[in-house]
């Protein structure tokens, strides 16, 4: 998924709907690329921290890629952190268990493939 603009009360019900509907179609694993994300209010952050406890409980995972450095900073702030997998460094790319790279098109599910986040020049 990949959001745009600001993150907020007036506009975060796009991505809740997004989520929704990955979630009643079984998916378990999403990433959500914050790169086109200019701003997050605390709507915002209590939308990928429900996300994150939700998959967490499916045994999933919520992965935020390419986060403004200000983004990143307010998710550890408000301690979502520990949430949410953060790979904020656009050195790095999240691929799928199987060694696929992570698809850029956001309409491709993951299914129950886990997730894991791959330096560049390793695996």
């Amino acid at each position: 998924m990949r959001p745009t603009g600001p993150l907020t009360e007036q506009t975060c019900h796009a991505l809740r709907q997004q989520l929704a509907t990955a979630f009643a179609s079984g998916v378990q694993s999403i990433a959500v690329d914050l790169s086109a994300v200019s701003d997050v209010d605390a709507a915002g952050l209590q939308v990928l921290a429900g996300a994150a406890k939700h998959l967490k409980r499916r045994h999933g995972l919520l992965v935020v890629t390419k986060a403004p450095e200000h983004i990143v900073a307010m998710l550890k702030v408000n301690e979502l952190s520990q949430l949410l997998d953060l790979t904020a460094s656009p050195g790095l790319r999240v691929v799928a268990g199987d060694g696929e790279a992570f698809p850029s098109d956001p309409t491709q599910q993951l299914g129950s493939r886990r997730l894991r986040v791959v330096r560049p020049g390793s695996a």
